[in-house]
């Protein structure tokens, strides 16, 4: 009798939503291309693999991602190297997010594919990223680093626009990417926000439009070990390795979103 009973409440419970798989997976590929997704709600990892483009969304109008509806379980974003682009609205208001990893092979980031992640704090644009689209971060109340791969050529209209808390960019394009309104929030917040640009293009950036609002414009001539970064628990590092700031502590080597490099 007792194992009947529990056999019909299993039976309700899944009908009811009360059980959640650990692993749910998906296809997310834009028409032409072989992209799945998984999402382990044990580790809160969602990761997408395959080949080709990740589809358009069109968030509360149009559709959300099949990951929307376990925006909350996700935690960290880890982008295979076969995926090639980030489709509209992919990732937005994933409210949990607080890193993503990019893959290599990724060339576009499409609008609004990052937007109100309100708790991501620093992202990493891979050097084969060629555009970044129109609102792509807007609204990541706490993105405070940005590292800017060297093939970046385009960054559309309000891509970062509202990261009020943005304190660092890293931009590592020799050749001035075009930059839409408001790009980087507004005037007003570019003066709180140090740019690093390289040495042999500083004075393009201190004159061109949109660039030339950042208030503190550096060169890049990081090296390693030579400045120092204080945290809360231990003495740090910052240090600049493959056209990437990291965060060498204790021994260790962490990316920005505090994820140890092996």
């Amino acid at each position: 009798m007792k194992t009947k009973l529990f056999t019909l409440f299993l039976a309700f419970a899944a009908s009811a939503g009360m059980l959640r798989a650990e692993v749910v997976n998906g296809t997310c590929g834009a028409d032409g291309s072989n992209l799945t997704w998984s999402l382990n709600t044990s580790t809160q990892t969602l990761t997408i693999e395959g080949n080709g483009e990740i589809a358009d969304y069109g968030g509360i109008r149009v559709g959300w991602a099949p990951w929307h509806e376990y925006k909350e379980d996700v935690v960290s974003v880890v982008i295979g190297d076969g995926v090639t682009s980030i489709g509209e609205y992919a990732f937005s208001d994933c409210s949990s997010m607080t890193s993503v990893t990019f893959g290599q092979g990724v060339t576009s980031i499409k609008k609004s594919a990052f937007s109100d992640c309100k708790i991501l704090t620093s992202v990493t644009i891979p050097k084969n990223v060629t555009s970044i689209g129109n609102n792509a971060f807007a609204y990541c109340y706490q993105l405070t680093w940005v590292t800017i791969g060297s093939g970046v050529k385009s960054i559309g209209d309000n891509a970062f626009f509202a990261c009020n808390k943005m304190a660092c960019i890293y931009c590592f394009a020799t050749s001035l990417p075009e930059a839409g309104n408001n790009a980087f929030n507004t005037a007003s917040d570019q003066k709180k926000c140090t740019l690093y640009v390289p040495q042999e293009s500083l004075e393009l950036y201190k004159n061109a439009p949109v660039w030339k609002n950042f208030k503190s414009i550096e060169p890049l001539t990081l090296n390693e070990g030579v400045e120092n970064v204080h945290s809360d628990k231990a003495r740090s590092i910052k240090v600049l390795r493959d056209g990437q700031v990291l965060i060498r502590r204790s021994g260790k080597t962490y990316t920005l979103d505090g994820r140890e490099i092996k």
